[in-house]
Order: C-alpha cells, then structure tokens, then sequence
C-alpha cells in the first residue's frame, strides 16, 4: 500500500512518501520526468497530463487528483481556466490586428514588420518590445514610415481604457524617438475584435498616460468604414 501526502507549495504539487513508501521499486524514468515537469513547470499541458497518466497509474497514485490539485492556484481559481482567458484574449488581438491590416490599401502601403509576441523563458526578439506593425506608406516619389501599435477592449473600465503598462509606453516612446518614426495607437471598443463598434487612432505624441478617458479616446474616433489614410502633409494616420 501506498501512503503518502500530497502538499501545494507556490503552485507546485510535492508528493511526499511514508517509510513504506521507500521499500517500493525506484520511480521509473516516465515519472521522474513527469515530477521534474512538475516541479519546473506548475502549468500542465493536455499532452504532458495524457503522455503521464499511465506512468502514474503503475505506481498507484491518482493522477487525476494530482493533476486537480496542481491546477488549483493558492486563491482557488483553476490554472487551466485561467491559461484558456489568456488563449481567448490572444486570439482576440490577433483577430483585431487582422481587421487592422485589411484596412490598408496594397496600393499605397507595404507592411514592413508585423510582430510575433513569440518567446520562451524570457528570450525574445528585439522587435516584440516593438509596436505591432511597421508600415511604409508610398505616394507617387514620397516614402514614409510609421509604426502601430493595436488594443482591442470589449468594454470600457472606469469610464475608459488602460492601453499598455508604463514600461510599454516607454518603450514605444524610446522607438518614437530613436528611429524618429511616428508611432499610432489603434484602439477598438465593443462589438468584436474582428469588427469593433469604435475604432480610435491616437497619434503618441498626443498620450501623456496608459490610461485614456472616453473624452481623450472621442477626439481621435475613426467616425467612418472607410480604408486607412496616411497624411503626408501632417505625418497623421486617419
């Protein structure tokens, strides 16, 4: 018989054995790379619960329960509802960048970047700490480049939007002035990230805080369906 108890320790899940434990046969290697994902990693995939489950089973030990365990974080919520709310909120400014694309003409603009997000373990690429996309706009001999930066926010909270974290809005203001290229923050509200109800497009310069008031947000509001226009004459996207 197996006896043993199971303790959560800063979203990892221990197991601790008895003395009996110990005259059982040393765990085989499936498992101990299963504790050592465990350990490493406190969020478990579908594939790492489905590759262990047999190897856990052998040994007696419940992994359905280790595994409902594991995810419950200290304040009881589940891991795994939380990971799916980060999927769906990718998902959502993924679809949001796709609608902000279309709304350039081929004709007169060329994306030059078009930002990933991908990393692990904290490497990334220079540019994810970049605005989203950078543009080259083309009329007749004139070339101009400008970058943005898009948001999509289901609703409004506290009677407007918190756009990006401080460090963010740094970043984009250091790109603004060492590659002297105009930076747009393109802000959707309500109806559905692939055909928000509000579009708004704030020229950086204009933004003194990561927080803007539906009163800041109206003065820069898209009031038409109609494609993306860069003005040569004002370096202004509207």
């Amino acid at each position: 018989m197996i006896c043993g108890a199971i303790f959560l320790l800063t979203g990892f899940v221990v197991f601790i054995s008895s003395s009996e434990d110990n005259k059982q046969p040393a765990m085989n290697t499936k498992l101990d790379n299963f504790v050592a994902v465990t350990l490493i990693d406190s969020v478990l995939s579908k594939n790492e619960k489905a590759s262990n489950r047999k190897s856990i089973k052998k040994k007696s030990l419940n992994n359905d329960q280790i595994i409902s365990i594991k995810e419950k974080k200290p304040d009881g919520s589940s891991v795994e509802a939380n990971m799916d709310r980060i999927d769906q909120d990718k998902k959502c400014g993924d679809d949001f960048e796709k609608f902000i694309v279309q709304k350039f003409d081929k004709k007169y603009f060329k994306i030059k970047e078009w930002a990933g997000d991908k990393y692990v373990n904290g490497i990334y690429a220079e540019t994810t700490q970049n605005p989203d996309m950078l543009f080259e706009f083309k009329l007749k001999d004139e070339i101009r480049l400008f970058s943005v930066e898009c948001k999509w926010r289901k609703n409004l909270f506290k009677n407007g939007v918190e756009f990006a974290k401080a460090s963010q809005l740094a970043r984009y203001r250091k790109f603004e002035s060492e590659k002297n290229i105009p930076v747009f923050i393109v802000i959707g509200i309500s109806g559905e990230a692939s055909h928000p109800e509000h579009l708004y497009i704030i020229p950086l310069k204009h933004i003194n805080s990561t927080f803007l008031t539906i009163e800041e947000l109206n003065m820069f509001e898209k009031i038409d369906d109609r494609n993306f226009y860069f003005n040569l004459k004002t370096n202004v996207l509207n």
